[in-house]
């Protein structure tokens, strides 16, 4: 049992911790916290400042610390998807999580052979040290810890490593009876559900801003989608439910769950089973499947599917699409192309398509070809901010800062207006550098960082 000192020695100290706000320390500097309140310790190692990573996997996070047991799967799943999001802000590639684990299971934890499947040379790994929320009466606690670290695949070496534990605090030390009613009131509300879930945004922003982002760099996905949370639920009673239905609804329903990502993992192989016996003739539901695959991680799987479909239906796009969207995913950008040529002729206004036409240029070094096929892609969909933000990047690189500043300010805007405010605040970072060599974006960054903020405060 907490004697009442003990409880009240404990809010006195948290509520020091409420107030102050995050002292980063530099190990790497010869830094020392204080008392370790709200302290983001992090350490840029020379391996990493000697050849910085282009692209990172964020790898499955283990269960470790004092709290291991109050600590589940899925709370370590959570907090590995809010890293990988907040990275999608940094310029490095990204590898999607299911590819991820795909390929680690395939490879049985060897960090070298994953870097190779994944043609990425570095993973951040670790360790949720701790998460959940403590309630005492007048007093909460919601808090969630990490110890990461980020390694070079092909040997292990050490190039970033950060420890933090956000936390949030409710109630304090009441002096009269209204204060015990206030203290109880502010305590409960502080252990909400959603407060737990900013506390984990919060954590893995503070650590990911301690990692260098060196430099502008492509985005390498035309078809990506925001990313979201697969909604779980039960296969068997889905399939058992369409068990009344005719042959075609039950078709068209287990072509819409699969087409949708409804059911993931073994649930969704149960659905994707259940489509192919049903219709394994027709183009659309092995497109789906391609699909469905490509986002589980299973890339082989997905170029199986898009071969079938394209068997089955020459003259349609999408299969030849998805063919080319996996090749260059795998970086295989010569037997991308052949693909994604096929898809733009057969729908020459598809501006998904003539992104990707343009980014396998780029990664060809064909930057004019590039640059027009990004154009082609703006006039078809104005708000492309994949396009926007790539055509900034070969302004970039070519040393066209103020051609690259008005492209990264048509992809802020771009991505504001479809919803994408994660890659609005990269373009936003390019524009902030920008100005630092004397390019006049001042407005641009006001105009973008203004928004940004008044969306956050709706949010809050």
């Amino acid at each position: 049992m907490i004697s009442s000192r003990s409880l009240l020695s404990a809010i006195a100290l948290a509520s020091l911790s409420a107030c102050a706000s995050p002292h980063y320390v530099n190990k790497g500097e010869g830094e020392t916290g204080l008392l370790g309140i709200n302290e983001v310790s992090f350490q840029v190692h020379e391996a990493y400042k000697n050849a910085a990573p282009d692209c990172v996997a964020v790898l499955p996070l283990k269960i470790g610390g004092p709290s291991q047991p109050q600590i589940s799967a899925d709370d370590a799943a959570k907090v590995r998807l809010s890293l990988y999001a907040h990275l999608a802000t940094q310029s490095k590639r990204q590898v999607r999580l299911e590819r991820a684990d795909h390929v680690l299971a395939e490879v049985k934890d060897d960090r070298k052979a994953l870097g190779e499947r994944l043609k990425c040379n570095a993973a951040i790994e670790g360790e949720v040290t701790e998460y959940g929320s403590m309630f005492l009466g007048v007093y909460s606690r919601v808090a969630v810890g990490v110890d990461l670290r980020m390694i070079r695949t092909a040997d292990g070496a050490l190039l970033w490593e950060g420890k933090h534990v956000a936390a949030s605090h409710g109630g304090n030390i009441p002096m009269d009876p209204v204060g015990v009613a206030m203290s109880v009131v502010d305590a409960v509300s502080n252990i909400r559900d959603e407060q737990i879930l900013r506390v984990t945004d919060d954590l893995t922003r503070r650590l990911v801003s301690t990692i260098p982002d060196n430099k502008v760099a492509f985005q390498d996905d035309p078809a990506a989608e925001p990313i979201k949370i697969i909604r779980l639920s039960s296969a068997e009673a889905f399939l058992f439910s369409l068990e009344k239905q005719s042959p075609d609804e039950q078709q068209k329903a287990l072509l819409e769950a699969v087409a949708t990502r409804r059911f993931a993992g073994a649930d969704g192989k149960l659905v994707v089973d259940a489509l192919l016996a049903h219709a394994a003739e027709n183009p659309q539901a092995q497109t789906a499947v391609g699909n469905w695959r490509l986002a589980e991680g299973d890339h082989a799987g997905a170029i199986m599917a898009a071969d079938q479909a394209i068997t089955l239906a020459p003259e349609m796009s999408s299969p030849h699409f998805l063919k080319g969207r996996v090749l260059m995913l795998d970086r295989d950008y010569g037997r991308a192309e052949p693909s994604i040529i096929k898809a733009v002729a057969l729908d020459r206004s598809n501006p998904t398509y003539l992104n990707a036409l343009g980014a396998v240029n780029a990664e060809k070094g064909a930057y004019n070809r590039a640059l027009a096929a990004y154009r082609m892609a703006i006039d078809a969909s104005p708000a492309n901010g994949f396009a926007w933000y790539n055509t900034g990047v070969l302004h970039y690189n070519a040393g066209q800062l103020q051609e690259a500043a008005d492209a990264f300010y048509g992809a802020g805007l771009a991505y504001l207006k479809t919803g994408d405010y994660g890659k609005a605040e990269r373009a936003l970072v390019e524009l902030r550098d920008l100005t630092r060599a004397n390019i006049p974006v001042e407005a641009e960054v006001k105009t973008i960082q203004d928004a940004l903020t008044d969306l956050t405060r709706r949010k809050s």
